[in-house]
């Protein structure tokens, strides 16, 4: 039942459309899943949804027949929403469902609902991260981004990142080059954040655990584009979320305006001038909507409004949400000729041409406030990558084996796309592009986690290095202080910087991450498995759940592969393919 206060607030706001907007809440909410397009081709995707559906369909008879008819009625209804920069007027953008099995989201080209026989979040697709299950209205503001080439050199900073749907966005539309920065200040939610990332794919992503007054300290005018997606009251998700309805009251409403001021303050000093700020609530008060903006443009003159629009559920097919685009013309009007920006501290690439060597850096180990160990061995160098390379043999020896001749020669010039290989511990991590320095910040996720090196030990040993449930190590909180190197906290060159541990400890073997798994392709990797996710859905499903299987080839490791899309490693030992996905995701259905 929704609050009377709420009731009373809404037809204020609403007047003549008040009535619609509560019929709106008989509808059942909207289901929508967002194509990742680092993974997955429309057209293909989308016929294969089709044999999906087709195969649900015979299995279930007449009941499947009845629920798709009832999704068709809903998705003939009209969608209103502008989304081509213009006027605001709501009826310039109706639009048509587009299917009636997976109808498109007009506002998202990459966006679809689906019905709710389909259960996507149990097909093996989900594990593999072709898609990620988002309500539909929560993928407009990304829209406002204006995310445009040259990507390479676009640094993007998601505030108010977790659970990841719109830093997941963001990377797809950045075709996952140049910096995506995804922050998120409670610990556990940034975990969820940092395994999502994963799921999908992603390399250019560095996750954050730290409040936000801290990073507007460190990138002052650095970033091209900055999301804020605001922790609100959370109106829009009254029609899924009791706990929402149980939680909302006027005094959550003033309360979360002011940590909503507070946060947009310190993302007005992150972003460089010329560049966007995107603010988005799934709430419906004024206060916390139109209200902040407002406030914040009267803060920071420097910023002006190009762009707002409140999405309302009885107007589209979707929950509800709010978003604002704002442009930042100049410097603040209390900027100082002398002050340090991003670049100037040293966060950035730093200077091209840099070869200056810093070997065996150590410090003292630590352990974090949020479990793991601290970064206790570093070095950092300039030169050149074959150089590089020669600092993990173990690393070569697992590429030039198992990848393609492409994927080999990708990370034998990785200097010329400028992103840095990363050692923390065992763990070696890939950089993004133009990675920035990284001292005194809290961070689970640095880039793409290539692997661990093993040297052997015993198992107590394993544990100090950190393992996490989705199958490798993490690095824990930065520290601040001065036990990294200089070169480290000033970014890296434009050659690309390493960071390695020791030169004298002994080789060993690397294991591949889940990471990278699910980061490369089968035309990545000199073996692969396929598995028909229609003819062979229990195979798929064994291997989520753990599972071996007998398999006839070459000993050694394969990429285990849905329709082309990759879920995991397996490892090849006298006809037992070894399930190597890690236990902590592994599915129970």
């Amino acid at each position: 039942m929704l609050p009377e206060a709420f009731l009373v607030r809404m037809k204020a706001l609403l007047k003549d459309d008040y009535e619609a907007f509560i019929r709106s809440y008989e509808i059942t909410n909207y289901k929508a899943l967002r194509l990742n397009p680092l993974k997955a081709d429309k057209a293909q995707f989308l016929a294969c949804m089709k044999r999906y559906e087709d195969v649900l369909e015979n299995d279930s008879g007449n009941d499947s027949g009845n629920e798709s008819d009832e999704h068709r009625s809903n998705t003939d209804k009209n969608i209103r929403i502008d989304t081509a920069g213009g006027s605001s007027d709501k009826d310039d953008g109706i639009v048509e469902g587009a299917d009636d099995f997976l109808g498109e989201v007009t506002w998202e080209e990459n966006g679809f609902y689906y019905p709710d026989f389909l259960q996507p979040g149990k097909h093996p697709y989900h594990a593999a991260g072709v898609y990620y299950i988002q309500e539909p209205s929560a993928m407009y503001p990304v829209s406002l981004m204006g995310i445009e080439e040259p990507f390479d050199d676009l640094r993007i900073l998601d505030l108010c990142a977790s659970p990841g749907g719109k830093t997941t966005q963001i990377a797809g539309k950045m075709k996952d080059r140049g910096l995506l920065i995804a922050n998120e200040i409670i610990p556990q939610r940034a975990s969820v954040l940092s395994e999502n990332i994963e799921r999908m794919g992603i390399s250019n992503t560095i996750v954050l655990n730290e409040r936000p007054d801290h990073l507007k300290d460190i990138f002052i005018d650095y970033f091209d584009r900055i999301l804020v997606d605001a922790p609100c009251s959370g109106e829009g998700m009254f029609k899924k979320n009791e706990q929402a309805v149980n939680e909302w009251s006027i005094e959550n409403i003033k309360m979360c305006a002011v940590r909503q001021d507070e946060i947009l303050d310190a993302a007005a000093d992150m972003l460089k001038p010329g560049g966007r700020l995107v603010y988005s609530t799934c709430t419906f008060s004024r206060e916390e909507d139109e209200d902040r903006i407002e406030r914040f443009i009267i803060r920071h003159p420097e910023y002006r409004l190009i762009k707002q629009e409140k999405l309302l559920p009885h107007e589209v097919k979707g929950e509800g949400q709010y978003a604002a685009c704002l442009v930042r013309d100049s410097f603040r009007a209390n900027h100082k000729e002398n002050e340090c920006s991003g670049d100037d501290k040293g966060i950035s690439a730093g200077e091209e041409g840099n070869e200056e060597v810093i070997n065996s850096f150590q410090d003292d180990k630590g352990i974090s406030d949020r479990g793991g160990s601290f970064l206790s061995s570093y070095s950092a160098t300039g030169i050149q990558s074959s150089e590089k390379l020669k600092s993990f043999p173990e690393f070569i020896d697992f590429i030039r084996e198992n990848l393609s001749d492409g994927m080999v020669s990708f990370f034998e010039g990785i200097e010329l796309l400028h992103r840095p290989l990363i050692k923390y511990g065992d763990t070696l991590y890939l950089g993004p592009c133009y990675m920035p320095g990284i001292s005194g910040l809290k961070c689970l996720r640095p880039g793409l986690e290539l692997g661990t090196i093993k040297r052997g030990g015993s198992k107590s040993e394993a544990r100090k290095s950190g393992n996490s449930k989705s199958g490798g190590s993490r690095p824990g909180a930065f520290k601040s202080g001065t036990y990294m190197p200089e070169a480290f906290k000033a970014g890296y060159t434009k050659s690309g910087a390493c960071c390695s541990g020791s030169s004298t400890a002994k080789k060993g073997r690397f294991e591949p991450s889940h990471a990278l798994a699910l980061y490369l392709k089968p035309t990545d990797v000199k073996r692969h498995v396929n598995i028909d996710s229609i003819r062979e859905r229990k195979l798929a499903d064994d291997y989520l759940k753990g599972m071996t299987f007998e398999y006839t080839g070459d000993n050694g490791y394969y990429l285990i592969c849905v329709d082309g899309y990759s879920i995991g490693w397996g490892k090849l030992a006298g006809n037992i393919m070894k399930n190597h996905y890690p236990k902590g995701l592994r599915v129970m259905w």
